[in-house]
């Protein structure tokens, strides 16, 4: 896991900010790995970065994994 979580991360770091699979990806892992809260952080950084990324299909099922469906994520 801890290798995936380091290529994720190296794919947001190096990608245009409009990458919206490397922020899926990094949140993903972070959530897989037990961190919630660097999930919650990185879409925060994502919907910044990239103002489309709430428009992408897996963003709903995203903002219910995290539970912070109803809530401003800042």
């Amino acid at each position: 896991k801890q290798e995936a979580l380091q290529d994720a991360q190296a794919a947001v770091d190096l990608a245009p900010p409009d990458f919206v699979n490397g922020w899926v990806r990094l949140i993903d892992c972070q959530y897989a790995c037990g961190d919630t809260q660097a999930a919650i952080s990185t879409l925060s950084r994502a919907l910044k970065a990239c103002p489309t990324f709430a428009g992408i299909r897996e963003y709903k099922a995203i903002v219910q994994a995290l539970g912070v469906k109803g809530r401003r994520i800042t």
